[in-house]
């Protein structure tokens, strides 16, 4: 009787073995019943996807593999939206596969670090994020769902609003991983490096299809301007710390292609912005990095121009004319251009709407309706040619106050590092890249889409965070440089 007991609680675990077993093979029955069922279903509905079904296993391997690196896979993640951003009109079946792995890569980042009770709040900025992402989600579906916006254009919404949540990721990989910056800075590069190539083989296109004149000179290429220019800045401030003539010469040629990339997209916006950030930089750079800087982009915008002269002729004279009467309509913009006085009638549309809901703001998909000089008519938006009134309609007062208080504390984050000097030259570079773009991005959302846009809202999440990684980065430093002086105090003391 008295080894009853013992013998029940030795035999729990080998139970407990046991029912693992049984439900895991269980578990393995109803998942290849499940494959064999989506397969027969694939063949039946949809032969002609049949011959996709290897390249999606083996991306589901490489996915299982990536898991297993973090940064790694954090990399993918971000360069793999290049695939949001092609070129090709409508809903391309790499752009759905593309979005499904990154939510997927984001819940499943968020879950496991609430599983297991991770820390991922230590400053302002990242309370700000937490606040503007999981806080505007929630009240920009409920108003949406007040003022009855239709459930697409709510999709569409809260799609481009949710690719913030890469905020705390990179933000980590700034913070933690050793080479956490450099992916980041790489990847802005590398996005506008291939945005760039993009744009010259649509323009080439254009070239060879052309039958008028007009047709080149007002070839334009939207939705690809920040992230050009922001890898242009990054592109430059490289350049301005390459030691090696190597490094230099190579660098400079990629500036220059990525200054003709900027320029051939026509946007005037991002040209100044551009510019801004340039000036900018000047106010935080060295007397020889400033020189450096100066000769570099004076030297190269005129060896941009007579490289186009050159080598393209007549042609260049119609990019050329194209893009300076765009330039041109900046000096008499506000009374001449009919592209800006058609925002001016937006905007003014858009603030009797603001002026009716200022507080909770309506929400995401909700339209506004204004007429249209360039369209001739009426027409209903739920975008505008200005992020910070477009932020404030969709998430009211509270939503664009958030939003501003994160841009700014990010710049601020960027400068905090750049001023201190604790960390390398390499992360002090990166540092001034947050600070230039994000205010070049500030100026530029003034005139263009920039809230539930996410060509801009992915470069603004991925520059916030490495700010305010960089900086949890930098205080690291001043915490272990601290206590290393108190160790030594105490060790001076005690002899």
């Amino acid at each position: 009787m008295g080894n009853e007991p013992s013998a029940a609680i030795e035999g729990a675990p080998l139970a407990f073995l046991e029912a693992v077993v049984v439900w895991g093979t269980r578990a393995l029955a109803a998942t290849l019943v499940g494959i064999l069922v989506a397969l027969l279903s694939l063949a039946w509905y949809a032969p002609e996807a049949l011959p996709f079904l290897p390249l999606a296993l083996v991306g589901l391997c490489g996915i299982a593999v990536l898991s297993r690196y973090p940064l790694a896979n954090l990399g993918v993640v971000l360069a793999g939206f290049v695939f949001a951003v092609n070129s090709d009109e409508g809903l391309q079946i790499s752009e759905v596969v593309y979005g499904l792995y990154l939510y997927a890569y984001v819940f499943f980042w968020y879950a496991r670090r609430l599983l297991r009770g991770d820390k991922i709040l230590f400053s302002a900025t990242d309370r700000a994020a937490l606040l503007f992402i999981v806080g505007g989600a929630f009240l920009g579906v409920a108003m949406a769902l007040v003022f009855g916006a239709s459930l697409s254009d709510l999709r569409s919404d809260l799609t481009a609003f949710l690719v913030l949540a890469l905020y705390f990721p990179v933000k980590e990989a700034c913070r933690c991983a050793p080479r956490g910056p450099d992916v980041i800075v790489y990847v802005l590069i590398g996005l506008g490096i291939f945005l760039g190539i993009q744009n010259f083989i649509v323009f080439r296109s254009i070239i060879s299809s052309a039958t008028l004149a007009w047709q080149v000179a007002d070839a334009r290429f939207a939705a690809t301007e920040a992230l050009i220019m922001i890898s242009s800045s990054g592109v430059l401030f490289l350049l301005l710390d390459a030691e090696r003539w190597r490094h230099r010469l190579g660098l400079l040629v990629l500036l220059l292609f990525m200054l003709a990339s900027l320029i051939l997209t026509k946007g005037r916006t991002f040209w100044m912005a551009f510019a801004f950030g340039t000036v900018l930089s000047l106010l935080f750079l060295g007397g020889r990095q400033r020189f450096r800087l100066i000769f570099l982009t004076t030297v190269g915008s005129a060896v941009l121009v007579l490289i186009t002269v050159t080598f393209f002729g007549q042609l260049a004279d119609l990019v050329f004319s194209g893009t300076l009467r765009r330039l041109a309509t900046l000096q008499d913009a506000s009374s001449q251009d009919l592209s800006l006085i058609a925002r001016f009638i937006e905007w003014n549309a858009l603030w009797d709407y603001i002026v009716r809901n200022p507080v909770l703001g309506y929400g995401f998909g909700t339209t506004y309706q204004f007429y249209d000089i360039m369209d001739v008519g009426t027409v209903d938006r739920t975008f505008t040619h200005n992020g910070y009134l477009g932020a404030w309609f969709k998430l009211g007062i509270f939503g664009l106050l958030v939003l501003l208080f994160l841009w700014v504390s990010g710049i601020w984050d960027a400068v905090v590092v750049y001023r201190t000097r604790l960390l390398s030259e390499r992360y002090r570079t990166y540092a001034l890249l947050s600070i230039v773009s994000l205010a070049a991005l500030a100026l530029a959302a003034n005139a263009s889409i920039f809230f539930i846009y996410m060509n801009q809202l992915f470069p603004f999440a991925l520059l916030t965070g490495m700010a305010s990684g960089l900086r949890q980065r930098n205080l690291s430093l001043v915490g272990q440089s601290r206590a290393a002086a108190v160790q030594a105090h105490t060790a001076g003391s005690a002899l």
